[in-house]
């Protein structure tokens, strides 16, 4: 075994086998409850099982590397772009378990939610008509102001996909879940897009670990308090800011604008913030990018060209918005709901 090469795996064999020698003898020295100067039996205990950790995982790192090398490209690529996808589904799929035991959810954002869902397809398979803009929850506030109809809507696809296999709770379920990883997916997205698939997916495991305890958007409040709206929302949201940045400053084909203003309507329906949030975030990109533009000219077709397809969204949403904006000087505030919704739905249901 000649070379540079051999001689590192003769090495690599070497420290292997030192490592696996030396995690033997700790394990001796704990199990037979032998100190050491001042160290414990228990020291060598653990130390012999880090040990072992470490050993077991640079074997396998090795290994794993020497068989990823020996892969086509074509399959390192599918794994590569796939992997952190399937890990983010299942940590997801794992984190929702609990919600999929529960019959109804019992918080007030949940009860708001299923009740005004249940409502508006009562109404559809009885009278043939949506939710009417009249108080659904019995303290005088009409639930169309208080929610915005995306969520409805996206629960309304849910049954027809299922043809209606899916009951209501299971329905709302699915509903809340496919929220959650549309936010999660546009977060792996926008990181994908800047910094690569590390990138991705640290952006979306941070969110997913909802180590700050996030009150909007963290995976907890979107399935334990039921503010998946935002969730929704905020996917949305993502999704447009990417399509107006690769679309910035130079030509487009006009399936990228329809999804442009499809995704700006779509984002304001599920939640009413969306409209500040775009507005603000859309402004600052295009100011940034103009000192940035190589041929000022074509940016600033391409500036306006966005902005009309962004306003068209917002028209798109007129529907609900604009009677939403014309309502906001009567509508009681969020607080002063007189029935809790929970209580009604559960007349409703029994």
């Amino acid at each position: 075994m000649a070379g540079p090469e051999g001689r590192r795996a003769y090495a690599e064999w070497i420290h292997a086998g030192g490592t696996g020698l030396f995690a033997v003898l700790a394990w001796s020295l704990g199990q037979g409850r032998i100190p050491v100067g001042f160290l414990a039996p228990a020291f060598f205990h653990d130390l012999s099982l880090s040990l072992l950790f470490a050993l077991l995982l640079s074997l396998a790192l090795r290994w794993g590397f020497c068989a990823w090398d020996g892969l086509p490209g074509g399959i390192r690529t599918v794994i590569r772009e796939g992997g952190v996808p399937l890990v983010l589904a299942g940590l997801s799929l794992y984190l929702f378990r609990a919600v999929w035991l529960v019959e109804i959810p019992a918080t007030f954002d949940h009860a708001t939610h299923f009740l005004r869902v249940w409502l508006t397809e009562l109404a559809w398979r009885r009278e043939g008509t949506l939710l009417p803009w009249t108080s659904a929850i019995g303290s005088g506030t009409p639930l169309n102001d208080l929610y915005p109809p995306g969520g409805v809507m996206l629960y309304g696809a849910v049954r027809l996909l299922s043809l209606g296999f899916l009951s209501v709770p299971a329905a709302y379920k699915a509903t809340v879940f496919f929220s959650w990883f549309l936010l999660i997916g546009a977060l792996y997205t926008a990181g994908r897009y800047w910094f690569g698939v590390a990138g991705g997916a640290a952006a979306a495991l941070l969110i997913l670990l909802d180590a700050g305890a996030m009150d909007l958007f963290g995976w907890g409040a979107c399935f334990s308090i039921g503010v998946w709206p935002m969730a929704l929302s905020g996917g949305l949201v993502i999704f447009a800011v990417l399509i107006y940045l690769e679309t910035l400053g130079r030509s487009a084909r006009p399936g990228w604008m329809t999804g442009l203003a499809f995704l700006v309507a779509a984002s304001i329906l599920a939640h009413v913030f969306s409209l500040l949030v775009l507005g603000i975030n859309l402004t600052i990109l295009a100011v940034v990018f103009y000192f940035h533009a190589p041929d000022r000219c074509l940016f600033h077709r391409a500036a306006w060209r966005n902005a009309l397809h962004v306003g068209l969204g917002i028209l798109l949403s007129g529907w609900w918005l604009i009677p939403f904006l014309a309502s906001l000087e009567w509508i009681q505030p969020y607080g002063s709901l007189l029935t809790p919704p929970g209580r009604i739905a559960e007349g409703i249901w029994t």
